[in-house]
């Protein structure tokens, strides 16, 4: 998987995590614990989602996300066909992933990593989406890989039982989140703006709050200020997501103008032109980008 396919799996699984965070936050300021039931082996090994069990249905899209104790963290993203069978491999659309904090590896595992099936893929069963209470259910079994050092973790009896979803994000939280930028001469701004350090990069991403357009940058984690360029395959990388529409970075440029670890505020500038990843004929140029994140 290619550093600009990985952005935008990322781009596309981040905006529900955010979603997620919020959640998590509520929860514990409520001294709740984790909605619903998320549950699976790893590697024959019983695990929970005790600290977090949530998903987010929009924009085509259906989210699951579990987040435990242990600081382990699962995701599940399937184009959404409703209530069927979902099969996962190198080339489907649909891809779980699999990360532990605790590791010294950043990495994540997932299904669309390896060669074959042999390596990673399987199934996920969405039996039941309850529009009137909001939930979710299903069970799935998968294996997951990680490419950078040919390691495989397997998924069995995995189960998730009335987990809440939402429809639509959470605006921006705090005054330190701002994003703009000209898209093919139109101005547009985020709605819900945030930044994480995802596998050991920054992934800031500024969403409408239905998914319908999301625009994301993608840089090293310990970058600093000075001007880069926006390059197909990165290190910096920009993406625009609309519709079904996936496009990143051919070239451009970034300016970070201020990026401060110990308060985890980065601002900076940007343009680039955006093509087809996959050869299309789509394009979309970005000017007069700007944007103010606290990242997480």
């Amino acid at each position: 998987m290619n550093r600009l396919t990985r952005a935008l799996l990322f781009l596309l699984l981040t905006p529900a995590f955010f979603a997620c965070q919020k959640e998590i936050s509520d929860e514990t300021a409520n001294g709740g614990a984790a909605k619903g039931k998320l549950r699976m082996k790893i590697d024959g090994k019983q695990w929970e989602a005790d600290s977090y069990a949530g998903a987010t249905i929009l924009a085509g899209y259906i989210v699951i996300t579990g987040i435990s104790s242990d600081k382990k963290n699962f995701m599940i993203q399937l184009e959404d066909e409703g209530a069927t069978t979902y099969q996962l491999d190198q080339q489907s659309a649909h891809v779980a992933a699999l990360s532990d904090d605790n590791d010294v590896n950043p990495e994540a595992f997932a299904t669309n990593q390896g060669q074959s099936a042999a390596d990673a893929g399987g199934s996920v069963v969405v039996t039941k989406i309850d529009a009137t209470k909001k939930t979710i259910s299903g069970t799935f079994t998968l294996k997951v890989y990680r490419d950078l050092d040919s390691k495989q973790i397997v998924l069995t009896e995995g189960v998730f039982e009335n987990i809440p979803y939402e429809t639509q994000l959470p605006p921006n939280n705090g005054p330190n989140a701002d994003f703009k930028v000209k898209i093919d001469g139109t101005s547009w701004t985020g709605k819900t703006v945030n930044g994480a350090m995802v596998q050991g990069n920054l992934m800031i991403t500024a969403s409408e709050l239905d998914l319908s357009k999301t625009v994301g940058l993608y840089m090293p984690a310990g970058i600093t200020a000075g001007t880069y360029s926006f390059q197909q395959l990165g290190p910096v990388l920009g993406v625009y997501i609309t519709g079904t529409t996936n496009l990143g970075s051919q070239s451009g440029t970034l300016k970070i103008t201020e990026h401060n670890t110990t308060t985890k505020i980065i601002k900076g500038t940007f343009d680039f032109k955006a093509v087809d990843i996959l050869g299309g004929a789509a394009s979309a140029q970005m000017t007069e980008g700007a944007f103010t994140v606290q990242y997480q």
